[in-house]
């Protein structure tokens, strides 16, 4: 006869994978949904809490007992409630429990930057904002990510979704003149939306520096800096310093100050391949250097739809109310205000 304590773990290990099975079935369920409204939509995934609601109970049946909340930007949570699951689910994925992280602290926003930096880049994880984090004002921040240009150190990126959920990060503090790509996020390579940095927050870099991003090769959504920037050196932007991917929806309302060119209410330089879309400024860009710009400082790539409505001054040439310097393409922009050189 079997020791009582081996019969236990046996059936230990069976029923954590008869749990996992289910999990994967609940996860194969809701992908099948996504499925499901694609086609119903000819590929796209415009849909609605209630429509999505109707694809889980196609997939489950009337008796599944769940919960979709619309985060507003295209993606849902859905509460399985009877096996006490969550998944976030947007258009490309969907993300079991396992891979949801909660932020509610100063300490956890440190701890995740710290797995960040140390090799973790998340990718196939949804991290988000439970509420405001106020961070020690007296403490100065380590961005989120790393990047080196010469390629001294090791690259760090964060390569998954991060969702302020609208709401603030205060008490945001980096005065580092001698260091480039500084922000609350240094290197992203995800998805990073809902954010605003708080007023009482200052950014100070050496270039490749933005509030919320300072080099992003990934996409920034609905984020809005309210933060003093200052700079240094090249690209220098309130959101974003350096944007090789997709920034769109984001607005600057912190005032912006560089020494050097490429400076930009919302992107310092936007790179070949690069996007800035829907963006607005709301305050003062101000540089001694060229190519400064209300929205863009310097345009390689895509400047679509966006707004200024602030005063641009600069003490040498190359400005503009949207954008500075431009060898890329600008479309369907506007600028309300006064441009000084």
């Amino acid at each position: 006869m079997r020791p009582l304590l081996a019969i236990i773990g046996i059936l230990t290990r069976a029923t954590e994978a008869k749990n996992k099975t289910e999990e994967a079935q609940e996860k194969e369920g809701l992908e099948l949904a996504v499925v499901s409204l694609k086609t119903e939509n000819f590929g796209t995934f415009e849909t609605t809490k209630e429509k999505l609601e109707d694809a889980i109970k196609n997939q489950f049946g009337e008796n599944k007992d769940f919960a979709v909340t619309d985060n507003g930007d295209g993606s849902f949570i859905v509460n399985m409630n009877d096996t006490k699951r969550m998944y976030y689910v947007d258009e490309e994925q969907v993300i079991s429990q396992e891979n949801i992280l909660e932020i509610s602290t100063a300490d956890e926003l440190k701890a995740f930057r710290d797995d960040v930096n140390s090799g973790n880049t998340y990718e196939g994880w949804y991290v988000y904002l439970a509420n405001d984090i106020t961070l020690d004002i007296n403490e100065e921040w380590e961005p989120i990510g790393k990047y080196s240009d010469d390629n001294t150190e090791s690259n760090m990126q964060f390569q998954g979704i991060f969702d302020g959920k609208n709401y603030e990060i205060l008490g945001l503090y980096i005065n580092k003149e001698n260091d480039r790509y500084q922000g609350i996020f240094g290197y992203n390579m995800g998805n990073i939306k809902n954010l605003t940095i708080s007023a009482d927050s200052y950014v100070k870099g050496r270039g490749n520096t933005g509030a919320i991003v300072a080099y992003n090769c990934g996409e920034i959504l609905n984020c809005t800096n309210q933060a003093t920037v200052q700079s240094n050196y090249n690209n220098t932007g309130g959101v974003v310093g350096k944007n090789e991917g997709y920034v769109n929806n984001c607005k600057n309302e912190g005032v912006v100050e560089n020494t050097s060119q490429a400076t930009g209410g919302v992107v310092g330089w936007n790179c070949t391949g690069g996007i800035v879309e829907n963006c607005y400024n709301n305050t003062n860009v101000i540089t001694e250097y060229q190519m400064t710009g209300g929205v863009v400082g310097s345009n390689d790539g895509i400047v679509r739809k966006c707004f200024n409505n602030s005063e641009i001054k600069t003490s040498k040439f190359m400005i503009g109310g949207v954008v500075g310097q431009n060898y890329g393409q600008i479309e369907e922009c506007f600028n309300e205000r006064k441009c000084y050189s």
